[in-house]
């Protein structure tokens, strides 16, 4: 009976056939061919184990470098905690080395230190003048932060200095994290430095052959001075000389 409406033209004029989709038309691929399925499928499921095991191994590395990162951290608070310096027989302890250091610093560096004319007649043979101009700062300091500063904090302070050096160049070089990561590990370690550790750190970073030019161009890369107050360094002189060579800087083969 259905063959007899099917072969009525009328009837037939009006049906119209559906083309397959293109999904169908796969499905009824593979129905015909079921070998051409389970290769499909595994090769789906190959990718998902080669996708889950390249996300184990990275975090893998990330749980590694960290290990290593924040044990630098503590690390870093160990050292403050035995600071220790001697000065004219006085035992300064602990962070009282570091806030000594950058007093000293600041004293240092506010005066320019002449010889007196009559220096073999007089108990004190220095003359010690007022910095008053960028070009006197820059001759005060590469002649005075060794001499008359660092020398006297130098075996209480290397240690120091080499440990936060280091924790930067592990950051930048380290193969275990995402180049992208880089800076919020180094913002990590910037927010343990208290602003009298930046004040002396800015210094060292400019003492050639001591911070400079390799830590100078670490501190400029991840931005370790952003929390620090410039105004504390007086004369101002010095913000803007650290900030002339910090433009250039680029780090030596070590």
């Amino acid at each position: 009976m259905l063959l007899g409406i099917f072969k009525d033209t009328a009837v037939l004029s009006t049906v119209k056939v559906v083309p397959k989709s293109l999904w169908a038309t796969w499905l009824d691929s593979q129905y015909y061919n079921p070998l051409s399925f389970v290769v499909a499928f595994g090769s789906i499921a190959t990718a998902f184990a080669v996708y889950y095991a390249f996300r184990q191994v990275r975090t893998s590395k990330v749980q590694q470098f960290e290990s290593t990162f924040f044990k630098l951290i503590d690390l870093h608070y160990t050292i403050i905690a035995n600071l220790s310096h001697s000065s004219y027989g006085n035992q300064s302890i602990a962070g009282d080395v570091i806030d000594s250091a950058r007093r000293s610093l600041a004293i240092v560096l506010s005066n320019e230190k002449k010889l007196r004319e009559d220096a073999s007649n007089v108990f004190d043979p220095y003359i010690f003048t007022e910095v008053t101009s960028k070009e006197q700062a820059n001759q005060v300091f590469f002649a005075r932060y060794h001499e008359d500063y660092y020398s006297n904090f130098e075996s209480d302070l290397n240690h120091y200095f080499r440990n936060l050096y280091h924790i930067l160049k592990y950051i930048d070089q380290s193969a275990l994290v995402d180049s992208k990561k880089r800076t919020f590990y180094a913002s990590i370690l910037r927010a343990q430095l208290s602003q009298n550790q930046l004040y002396i750190l800015l210094f060292n970073s400019m003492q050639n052959g001591y911070g400079y030019p390799n830590a100078m161009y670490l501190i400029k890369k991840y931005n370790m001075m952003k929390n620090f107050r410039d105004e504390d360094i007086i004369p101002h002189y010095y913000w803007d000389i650290f900030n002339d060579m910090k433009k250039d800087v680029r780090p030596s083969e070590e």
